[in-house]
Order: C-alpha cells, then structure tokens, then sequence
C-alpha cells in the first residue's frame, strides 16, 4: 500500500480510520474534510446511531456514531470524517483517523470475507493486500432512505431542551 504505480487509473486513494481497535476506511473521493469531534449538541428524537449535530461553519450537519451503526464498542470518538451521503453533508464520528493510502485496483475485491459479514450492508469492497485486509466503507449505504428523510426533518421537530439535551 502506499505505492504510486506509472498508471493513475489503477489506483485507488483512501482514508484509513479506526472504530473500536477496528481498521476500516473510506474512498478519499466521499471524504470532503476532516474534523476534530467537538461541540456536537445531542438531539431529541434522533435516530440512536446518531451523536447529534456539530456546527461546521455556519452548516449544521448531523454526525453518525460509527461504532453504534457498526455494532462496535468505541474506545472513544476523536475525529469526525465529513462525507457526502446521497447527495447530503454528514459526519462519521470515529475513534481516530490513520492514514491517507493508495491501493491498486487489483488489490479491491468485491468477496466479503466471514470477519466482516456483520457490516457487509456497508461495505463496497474490500481492501486484499495478502497482509492487510480492511473494509471499504461506502458512506451512502449507511442510511436508508427512510433514516435520511428523518434526518432533513425541519430543525423544528428536534428543538433543544436544555433540561435534557445537555449544553449547546
């Protein structure tokens, strides 16, 4: 990984993270920032894989508990990977980004191996070096249509409560 072949088509660049001591990563073309995890306001009524919203200059945008949407016991969430979900700007809340990689092409295979089928309605494809295998997160198949139609409800429908929504 890391190798620049002479043919730019036939590589692939990714951001590696982490959610629970697991590697995982993300086609660098989904990714428009990185962040660090802060001042996001939990919400009432959100979906529960949802930490709540962070404010990204002057966009509220929500932020997906990557731990919670994957099953995983999170050792903390540290970084936020801002994304493009189906046309709308959203956050993954991880515990920490890694590296910014390439892989060649022939290196993505499309078989999901047993250690990952638990997250299999995630992944795009996964990264087969024959020394490292990671899962190829694919930020829009992390919503439903159903859950993305809840999030772009009007702002109105999750009004801060102070008494039990925590600080803004």
């Amino acid at each position: 990984m890391g190798i620049v072949p002479t043919d730019p088509d036939s590589i692939v660049w990714f951001i590696s993270f982490k959610v629970g001591g697991r590697s995982f990563a993300v086609d660098i073309k989904r990714v428009k920032e990185i962040t660090r995890y802060r001042d996001v306001v939990q919400i009432r009524r959100a979906l529960p894989f949802i930490c709540g919203v962070m404010n990204l200059r002057g966009v509220f945008i929500p932020v997906v508990d990557m731990a919670k949407r994957l099953g995983i016991e999170s050792h903390g969430t540290g970084k936020v990977i801002i994304v493009s979900i189906n046309g709308r700007i959203a956050g993954l809340g991880v515990d920490e980004v890694k590296d910014i990689e390439s892989v060649e092409t022939k290196w993505l295979k499309k078989k999901i191996r047993d250690e990952f089928k638990p997250w299999k309605g995630y992944i795009d494809r996964i990264i087969d070096t024959g020394t490292v295998t990671i899962p190829l997160i694919n930020p829009s198949k992390l919503l439903t249509d159903e859950e993305i139609r809840l999030l772009d409800s009007p702002i109105e429908d999750f009004r801060f409560d102070p008494e039990t929504d925590g600080t803004p």
